[in-house]
């Protein structure tokens, strides 16, 4: 379908391969030919955006299932988790629920997929209007397929103190990107030093982060080279992160709540 600049033959090509594919498997479908492209077009208005959602699950389900091995690190689920924004057609339908950026031609969406990075098999999608936020997404629709114990990736647009409490809470470790400005404060602390990495205690506003089970955490001693761990440790508000110094290569530090015992 790419670069195909008649989109109906695109959709033409798509739906005959389909058949086809079917056909190999032995897979019974409602007809012995592909359906028109015009058809397709047509019906698909019809399918519900939460039916494909449960379509993602399904297969989600059917991979640990039938793959559990293939799904887990160690016995750990790993994932990650990303969005982008789309540009999609025009149409009142689209703009009423999607909205578009301010003097933009098209419509606008954000699409966020929460993935294993095991299977390469995404767990969970979600779309919303242009103006949403990857983190509430994580929080409020991502967050509940995960489980304690589980490991998220996630990238520099994530980092937040509601984001930390609630993956606490939650118990599912993580690794993630932090910019180099505009970052908490101990991070920045340990920004201007020039150690290799360090253990940095990360504590956030009351009214955002009441309380909370800090987690061990490990690091490499920048002095020895071996790798040194923090015990576990009660704090009130905040958790222990591993922090390896930024590069020139990789200009973003990153942190994490795993034991070298854990990876």
């Amino acid at each position: 379908m790419a670069g195909d600049g008649n989109r109906r033959r695109g959709y033409r090509h798509l739906l005959n391969t389909f058949w086809d594919q079917a056909t190999d498997f032995e897979i019974d479908l409602p007809s012995t030919k592909p359906v028109t492209a015009a058809s397709f077009c047509t019906a698909r208005e019809k399918v519900a955006p939460e039916f494909l959602r449960s379509l993602v699950h399904a297969v989600w389900q059917k991979m640990l299932d039938d793959f559990p091995d293939a799904s887990s690190f160690r016995g750990r689920q790993v994932c990650a988790v990303d969005g982008c924004k789309i540009n999609v057609k025009r149409s009142p339908e689209l703009d009423r629920e999607f909205g578009r950026p301010s003097g933009a031609y098209a419509v606008q969406v954000l699409a966020s997929a929460l993935v294993n990075v095991c299977s390469r098999t995404p767990v969970d999608v979600a779309v919303r209007g242009h103006a949403s936020c990857e983190r509430s997404i994580l929080l409020e629709e991502h967050l509940q397929f995960l489980s304690p114990g589980d490991i998220l990736v996630l990238d520099r647009g994530y980092p937040s103190a509601e984001m930390i409490r609630a993956l606490l809470d939650a118990r599912v470790d993580f690794l993630v990107r932090t910019p180099v400005s505009s970052t908490f404060p101990a991070i920045a602390e340990f920004l201007a030093t020039e150690a290799n990495d360090a253990v940095v205690y990360l504590t956030c506003p009351e009214s955002e982060l009441p309380g909370s089970e800090g987690q061990a955490a490990s690091y490499q001693d920048s002095g020895t080279g071996r790798p040194s761990r923090v015990p576990h440790v009660a704090c009130s508000r905040g958790v222990v992160l591993r922090m390896p110094h930024p590069t020139l290569q990789a200009p973003l530090g990153v942190g994490g709540t795993l034991q070298d015992s854990q990876v």
